[in-house]
């Protein structure tokens, strides 16, 4: 029988950035000030609103988001 290691979930919500975006292949970079990381976005109704430009960014833009790590 195989072991099963569960991992502790957490989940925050801070600000971001928006380094980068390729909506095709739904890859987003990100920064926190800090640390630049890669995440998903599961917020369907969000992706839609970019894919039709009722979202729209500049480079000072900020996200607030909840993170889950």
């Amino acid at each position: 029988m195989d072991e099963i290691e569960y991992l502790d979930v957490t989940i925050k919500i801070i600000f971001i950035q928006i380094i980068s975006m390729d909506l095709k292949r739904e890859k987003w970079k990100f920064s926190d000030g800090i640390t630049k990381f890669f995440a998903d976005i599961e917020d369907s109704e969000f992706i839609k609103s970019i894919q039709k430009n009722f979202q729209q960014f500049g480079s000072t833009d900020l996200l607030k988001v909840e993170l889950q790590t």
